[in-house]
């Protein structure tokens, strides 16, 4: 068995580290920029970095003059890396900047910016993804504190990961994003006075079903391991048969299409598993965890034709006793489910009027069928009636996760996953129809 002691001698009287051994014994370190290597557009497609320090594999990075990165590739986005060299007994030896166009870091790899082309030219430099001044702190690392010190005094969408020193939103102010989910660092404090809101940002919604005996769609997929599947929408009451007009014996009454079943709830997508710990070593597709969309309403069925004589209708307009009814019973529309908030920050402060929120939204009333009225000369309105609308499902919960050293929160409930509710089912037609069914509440995770 062999016995190593760091630094080693190598059976010589000098004592030897290798960089094999920083890599292996300083592990605990992140890679981080240290200081510098700030990048700036140059010349046609091309950036310039300053000097600067870095940490890679628990080695020291250094470059004491700046250097220029050319040929990137036109009209997308490339990705500018320190990359370590090693020797063919695997020892780093050496470093270079590297570049590339995928986001996928590449091994022995740290992010120094990403950068956007044109045909001809850099048209953006983007540094708030580099992790800077990282330290010691692997578990619990806030980010590089790129966009600063912010206050958010009005209505704000978020368009990608946000990394601050300090964050405060103001009394109410309502931060959202368009797509799940929303992720921010603070080096410092999280301040929420307003409201940090992902609600019906998960699964999708379904629409209503139109037309009769049409199904309710199923609601949008989830990606979790607690809830399972979305709710299931109402489905929709079978239209009444048409009534017997005068002499109608050569064309009989018809009978009421059957009711549409209700949405499925959204599928549970379950080939990822939340990690409890470690955030920062998430990626954004692992920490997308959604609730799932309520199934939409199914439609009522339609009113059944009347009969008429001869084959040929004595009525006139629209409503005729044939098929009345037509798409009026609708089924209402499932609610989508919650999306997801990710806040890693060293300090988390909510205020007694600030909240947190991926809640999912509630389903909608399915709406009611028509009654025929009897048959007289002037309205010849002798159709069935058509069913009633089944109620939209409440989309699942969301998932709230948040790390930190310190959490305040000045309130008792304002932090929320709640499921939606279930919609009622439409009145006033032929036959009852079903509400459509409530949600699952979502899961609030902490790392602290």
């Amino acid at each position: 068995m062999t016995k190593i002691l760091i630094p080693r001698s190598d059976s010589v009287s000098a004592k030897i580290v290798e960089p094999s051994d920083f890599t292996e014994y300083f592990s605990f370190m992140d890679d981080y920029i240290i200081n510098g290597f700030t990048v700036t557009a140059g010349s046609g497609l091309a950036v310039s970095i300053t000097s600067g320090k870095a940490r890679l594999k628990g080695l020291f990075v250094h470059n004491t003059a700046t250097e220029t990165v050319s040929s990137l590739t036109a009209s997308t986005t490339n990705y500018v890396w320190i990359t370590l060299a090693r020797d063919g007994n695997g020892e780093a030896e050496s470093w270079n900047f590297t570049k590339g166009t995928s986001a996928t870091v590449p091994t022995d790899s740290v992010l120094v910016a990403k950068v956007t082309t044109s045909g001809s030219a850099v048209t953006a430099v983007d540094e708030n993804d580099t992790p800077k001044d990282a330290g010691l702190n692997n578990t619990k690392a806030w980010g590089g504190g790129g966009d600063g010190n912010v206050t958010i005094s009005s209505n704000t969408t978020l368009s990608d990961v946000k990394y601050y020193d300090n964050l405060v939103i103001n009394s109410g102010v309502t931060v959202t994003k368009a797509s799940s989910p929303l992720v921010i660092y603070a080096k410092g404090t999280i301040t929420v006075n307003g409201t940090i809101d992902m609600t019906g940002k998960g699964g999708a919604g379904t629409g209503y079903a139109t037309s009769g005996s049409s199904s309710g769609a199923a609601g949008g997929t989830s990606l979790n391991m607690q809830q399972g599947a979305g709710a299931t929408g109402g489905a929709g009451s079978a239209g009444s048969s048409g009534g017997s007009y005068p002499g109608g014996s050569d064309n009989p009454a018809q009978n009421g299409s059957a009711g549409g079943a209700g949405g499925a709830g959204g599928a549970n997508s379950s080939s990822v598993s939340p990690n409890t710990k470690h955030v920062t070593k998430f990626t954004m597709n692992e920490t997308n965890f959604v609730g799932a969309g309520g199934g939409g309403g199914g439609a009522g069925g339609n009113g059944g034709n009347s009969s008429f004589p001869n084959g040929v209708s004595p009525c006139s307009g629209a409503q005729n006793g044939i098929n009345n009814g037509v798409g009026y019973g609708r089924g209402g529309k499932g609610g989508a489910g919650g999306g997801m908030i990710v806040l890693i920050g060293n300090s988390i402060v909510i205020g007694s009027g600030g909240s947190i929120k991926c809640n999912g939204e509630n389903g909608t009333v399915g709406t009611g069928g028509i009654l025929s009225e009897n048959y007289n000369a002037n309205s010849c309105d002798f159709g069935g009636d058509s069913g009633n609308g089944g109620g939209g499902a409440g989309g699942n919960g969301g998932y709230i996760y948040l790390v930190y050293n310190a959490l305040t929160n000045n309130g008792s409930s304002n932090i929320q996953v709640n499921a939606g509710t279930g919609a009622a089912a439409g009145t006033g037609g032929n036959g009852t129809a079903s509400a459509g069914g409530n949600g699952t509440v979502g899961l609030i995770l902490h790392d602290d």
